[in-house]
């Protein structure tokens, strides 16, 4: 009897009830998609990398805004956004106090407990209803992160950069892409912005606190992965002279470790090893623009121990040429993922990089029971490619989206 009924009145919902139970998802309507995101899409570079881990998940994640039960605890995300507060407030405060040169470790490591405290009676309500096994790790963790922020002072101590904005909402800059119906807007927070001013203009980096083991590879970038830093760098050097007063000239990118790592070693090491691998474990990873000046004022000295000049499989390394290619690449994958969204495309297509499946870090999966090849969906294979081949992929497809470049 419901059969009938839905099937004489109602034919477009008894299509859609047949669809879910075949796991047939479809594609969402052009109301459906206005309503969920806009015509203006609000997009930021994590979404992004949402979108491209899988369709489906973006849709589940920002479309509907399923959020999965959690029990409370103090997870890494929790962990990440402690020691993101303590190397904010410590930048601050030391620029606040004249900058470097007038703060000593001993002031600094002063500075650094006065903020872990505070954050522990703002942030956590103070230890007294907290378990013994609470006080006992978020202390160890503590000691991880002051040694984390002495770690961030050597290098700004040996560099001609200086920290000039925090926490930056990349929204409020009014970055837009121009798109046939619509328009999408980038949004995010950039940790930090560092700045070295050279004669008329200012080179300008981003610096993102990772508290995972995020490395920058060039391969990603064709896939529209890891764009993040990418299109803050962009969007920071447009507004520049809002922002600081000057042009601004990309200088590059930087990931800066905010975690501790325990070294490890088949045989006990002598000194030099123990010396060097230590010097390795502080190297971060990231993208500078060529030139030899500006690697200097990235760190001085002729032993460079923080910045990734030296690293084992790939050149961090570019041209101002091959960032604009880089910027022409990015701004193309976030217009993709707008017109990709405004079709309505919530297909699953986990990817599968060289890392993992999307679908095992996924919170959808109870949802989603993506099967290979059931109804015509299948995981994206992304192999890791070499910097030269990655470079000639991204000028082949610009090639191919930008005929007269």
């Amino acid at each position: 009897a419901a059969y009938t009924w839905f099937n004489n009145t109602e034919p477009e919902k008894l299509k859609a009830l047949k669809n879910a139970a075949k796991q047939i998802r479809g594609s969402l309507s052009a109301s459906t998609v206005d309503a969920l995101y806009g015509k203006r899409m609000r997009i930021s570079p994590s979404k992004l990398e949402s979108f491209e881990d899988c369709r489906f998940r973006f849709y589940c994640e920002y479309g509907l805004k399923a959020e999965a039960e959690e029990t409370a605890a103090f997870r890494p995300p929790e962990i990440g956004s402690f020691t993101h507060y303590v190397l904010e407030q410590v930048a601050v405060a030391i620029r606040e106090r004249g900058g470097l040169q007038t703060v000593d470790d001993r002031e600094l490591q002063t500075i650094t407990g006065k903020i872990i405290q505070e954050y522990v009676e703002t942030e956590l309500g103070g230890f007294s209803e907290k378990s013994a096994r609470f006080r006992y790790l978020f202390t160890r963790l503590s000691e991880d992160v002051r040694r984390i922020v002495q770690d961030m002072v050597e290098e700004l101590r040996r560099s001609d950069f200086v920290p000039l904005s925090f926490e930056l909402d990349i929204s409020a800059l009014g970055t837009e892409i121009p798109l046939e119906n619509g328009s999408v807007q980038m949004t995010g927070i950039a940790d930090r912005i560092d700045g070295w001013i050279h004669g008329d203009s200012i080179h300008l980096r981003v610096v993102d606190y990772k508290t995972g083991r995020k490395q920058f590879h060039l391969s990603d970038v064709c896939y529209g992965r890891n764009l993040q830093m990418l299109l803050y760098l962009f969007a920071v050097c447009d507004h520049s002279k809002q922002l600081y007063g000057k042009q601004g000239i990309p200088a590059g990118i930087l990931y800066l470790p905010a975690r501790e790592d325990m070294l490890s070693f088949n045989m006990r090491p002598d000194e030099k090893t123990l010396s060097e691998e230590k010097i390795n474990a502080k190297r971060r990873s990231g993208l500078l623009l060529d030139d030899e000046e500006l690697i200097e004022a990235w760190e001085k000295g002729e032993e460079k121990h923080f910045i990734p000049i030296r690293t084992r499989s790939a050149s961090p390394l570019v041209t101002l040429e091959q960032i604009g290619k880089l910027r022409r690449q990015a701004e193309h994958c976030l217009s993709q993922m707008a017109i990709e969204l405004q079709k309505g495309r919530i297909e699953a297509n986990p990817a599968q990089t060289s890392e993992r499946l999307a679908c095992e870090v996924c919170a959808y999966q109870g949802i989603c029971h993506f099967e290979e090849g059931m109804n015509g969906e299948y995981k994206r294979a992304l192999p890791r490619l070499s910097d030269k081949e990655a470079w000639k992929r991204i000028q082949a497809d610009q090639q191919d989206n930008h005929p007269s470049e």
